[in-house]
This record gives structure tokens, sequence and C-alpha cells, in this order.
């Protein structure tokens, strides 16, 4: 005997919350409108200047949009979940270990409400989910200590533990993607160029924009999962998306060397044309802005996990006083992008099988002085473990619950990229319509590598909740590549 079906809702919950996926039925091409305004002007040597405007703009682009938004604020959760926290921190300050604690939140062992203790308030949401909430449950507290207020609806969602608070607009599903035209790009650049047309043995071409993207789809791939972090502040969203790119500069010569037959030098024939003519330089340059960079706290203290990767996080200071924080720093114990000052680093003794050992972990280790023997470095943070007091100098802070950060989104330039191709050619002509071409050609001359740091976070941001935050743990670029060549020409 089969078993009887079962309804959609069961079913979402047997799967860990069903995730719908689809496409608007009156979906369409999206429509940009494109602008420029240019001057050219002759400026001699045989070269023309070039200067341009180009701008567009769009509010159809194809992305994917959420409609069943896990919701904190119009059912009262997040004022009930703030609510716990404090009854969880005045039950903490009733537990062995108080005195010593700095928030006696991350000591407590239940979150509920308890009327034997002064201060602590009902919870009249989380009364109306399964058992109260299971507010003294080892799988919720944390959650509670931490103010991701995101994760514990989730947790509720997909438990079936929701009662009669309605966190989704339709309980029947988890997350709805819809495809639809509602991401936003805005486009505007600075495109200057000076070219000169191959004379006299020489030629180039160099062109530099500078340009500011902002959209609300971010990422650079194709799948366009870019919902709304919160659908009620679409702002939180429009921002620098990953394919932004503030400077980038091209440049591109050739050049014959002014030797041998026809040349100003050594103008013969023979052995000395055979020795010093038909050479021939080339050279590509590129230099240009890398990804931009956000301060990140993907703890999900405002939405569910899924949507909380490119969340901000709180810092004291603002956007230009963080910049000035950035740089290349070199220090005994590695580089980092972020200036150490900022920064607190734990050494601890290294262990050896066997051994007794006596000596004391160092917190708030000086970045900048060389590791004392017999340490090793184990952590760089930006912001102190959760329930610790900040460190002398922090300036980046975890989010509070309901809390999206107060630092934009990608607003930090990574290390510039740099990359120079070169080559070198000799033509050996033997008679009019016959030459032999040798060519030597350079990828990545400088063999210059990016510096890339580490982060935990899932879109490259520098997450406060990382161990190796803001250092630079490995480069990327391609190596220096040498390739030689002959060519016939007949």
């Amino acid at each position: 005997m089969s078993a009887a079906p079962i309804s959609f809702f069961q079913n979402n919950i047997n799967q860990g919350g069903a995730q719908v996926f689809g496409i608007d039925p009156n979906i369409q091409v999206p429509k940009v409108l494109e602008y420029n305004i240019g001057i050219q002007r002759n400026i001699g040597f045989k070269s023309v200047l070039e200067v341009r405007y180009v701008g567009s703009r769009s509010d159809d682009f194809i992305r994917t949009t959420t409609f069943n938004q896990v919701d904190l604020r119009s059912n009262g959760f997040l004022s009930d979940f703030q609510k716990a926290q404090q009854n969880c921190r005045l039950q903490g300050a009733t537990l062995p270990g108080a005195a010593n604690a700095f928030d006696t939140l991350f000591i407590c062992t239940d979150a509920r409400y308890n009327p034997a203790i002064p201060g602590s308030q009902p919870l009249t949401v989380f009364n109306n989910l399964a058992s109260g909430g299971f507010l003294n449950n080892a799988a919720v507290f944390p959650l509670i200590q931490a103010g991701r207020a995101g994760s514990l609806a989730q947790f509720y969602f997909l438990n079936n533990l929701s009662g009669t608070v309605p966190l989704v607009k339709n309980p029947n599903l988890f997350v709805d993607e819809i495809l639809q035209n509602s991401g936003t790009l805005r486009y505007n650049a600075l495109q200057v160029e000076v070219r000169r047309r191959f004379s006299d043995g020489m030629s180039f071409q160099v062109n530099y924009t500078f340009q500011k993207t902002l959209s609300d789809f971010p990422d650079e791939d194709q799948n366009r999962q870019d919902e709304l972090q919160d659908n009620n502040n679409p702002r939180l969203n429009y921002s620098r998306p990953d394919f932004d790119r503030t400077h980038t500069l091209n440049a591109n010569a050739i050049y014959e060397l002014p030797f041998g037959k026809g040349k100003r030098f050594l103008n013969r024939g023979g052995l000395m044309n055979l020795l010093f003519g038909g050479f021939q330089l080339t050279s590509i340059v590129n230099q240009s802005s890398v990804p931009p960079i956000g301060i990140i706290d993907p703890r999900s203290t405002s939405t569910i996990t899924f949507a909380s990767g490119r969340q901000s996080a709180t810092s004291t200071l603002n956007d230009e006083q963080i910049k000035d924080l950035t740089g290349i720093f070199k220090t005994p114990n590695g580089i980092y992008f972020i200036n150490p000052k900022v920064l607190f680093a734990v050494a601890a003794p290294i262990q050896t099988p066997g051994a007794p050992n006596t000596l004391p972990v160092i917190n708030g280790f000086d970045l900048t002085q060389p590791l004392p023997p017999g340490y090793r470095l184990t952590s760089v943070r930006a912001a102190s473990p959760l329930g610790q007091a900040p460190f002398p100098g922090q300036v980046f802070f975890f989010n509070q619950a309901g809390s999206t950060g107060n630092l934009p989104r990608n607003f930090l330039n990574g290390l510039p990229f740099l990359n120079w191709d070169a080559g070198l050619s000799k033509s050996i002509r033997f008679t009019e319509n016959t030459r032999l071409q040798l060519r030597m050609e350079v990828f990545n001359v400088l063999n210059k590598q990016v510096p890339f740091f580490g982060t935990t976070g899932a879109f490259g941001g520098l997450d406060v909740n990382s161990n190796s935050f803001g250092r630079v743990t490995q480069t990327y670029n391609a190596p220096r590549i040498v390739q030689f060549g002959a060519r016939f020409d007949f």
C-alpha cells in the first residue's frame, strides 16, 4: 500500500525549506539607454586627442526577486528577540562567574521571561512559537547571544516551530526566486585617448577611463541571484558592483629602432644592416583597479543566511577614514591590506608533544614586531570576539540584532593590477618578396604578483569574523612567460 500524497507544506519541512524558482511570464530583453558626447582634436606630431563622456542607465535589467522574505519587524519578532537578549543578560548576571564577564549575555543559559529576575520582560510574540521558542535550548540561545535574529527566524521556520507567528507571507515555501526585469544600473565614465598613426617607425595609443558603476545586482556571474537584502530598504543593495573598475589605463606602442638601411643611424646595407637593422619593439601595458571590496558581517542579523553574504559591518569611522587605513603594510608577520594598528593579533606558544609548556598566550600582539622565539601567530582580527571587551584602537564591530551595518557596500578599491607585455623582433630580408622574422615575446615582463587578502566572506569582502582579517595570504597573476618564434614570409 503506497503512502498518501503529502502536502506541499509538509514536503517543504521535509526538505529543510523548499526553494522555488520561477520566471516572470512578461520578462523581456532589458532596455538600456546609452548616451555619449566627445571632442576630437589634432594636437600635432601626427597625433589626435579625444575626450569623451559615456553613460548608460537601465531600470529593467534581469535579476531575481524574492517576495517571500522573512519578516522580522512588522510581526514583532525583532522586538521580542531584543527583549529575549535582555532577559538572557539578566539571567546570566545571576550565574557564577558573572562578576568576571564583560557581558553576561554570553554566559546565560536561558532567555525566557523570569518574573523572579527584576527587569525580565514577557515575550508576547515568542510565546506564540512552538514551546515558547525553546529559549533555554542549546541550539537557540547562542543565536540570541550573537544577535542573529535572521538565523533564529530561519531555524524556527525550517523546523516547523513558527506556531502562529507569520514569519513569511507564504508558509508553504521558504525561498522564492522570480527572474524578472527589476535590476537597476547606472554607468558614468570619462574617457581620454591619445593616438599616433604609424609614421617614421613609431605609433602609439594610450587610453584612460575613469568611471563609476552603481547597481543593485552586484555579481559578475550570470546566475543573477541578486535578491534585495531587505525588500523594505532596497537602497541597501544599490552600490558599486563587483564589475566596477574605477581606473583603467591601456597603452600600446610600436617602435622601429633607427638603425640599418634607410634609418637615421648606420644607414647602409650589407653586414651592418644584417646585424643592426630591422629591429622592432612592441609593448602593451594595462593598469586597472581591481574589484571593489567591502567590510562585511555576514552573520544574518537582519535576514536569513541566504541573503546576508554581503551585509556590511559596523564601524566608528566613516568610509574616507577607513580608506586612509588601507594600502600595503609590510610587517615581520606578513603583509596587510589594513593598517595593523587597528587589528588585534594573538600569538600562541608552539606546542612540543610531550614537553611542558610554560609560555603564556600573547593577546594583542604588536604585528609590527617579530614574534618571540617559540611562538606562532594564531589569529588576526578586526573585531574582538563576541562577549569580550573591545581592544584598544578597535574601529570595526559586529552588527547588533536587526542591524544591517553602517558601512557602504564595496566602497574600497583593492590593490591595483598592472601587467606589461613586450616583444622584440628582427626582420632579415633576402629578396624583395622574401624575409625571415625572428621574435621574442615576454608576457608579464615584471612578473608582478597582485596581493590577495584572505577572508571567510562568501563574496570576497573583508569579514570582521575572520581570523585573518586584512592579511595578504596569497597572490594572483599569470606567471612571466617568454616565448620565441620565427616566421618566413614569401
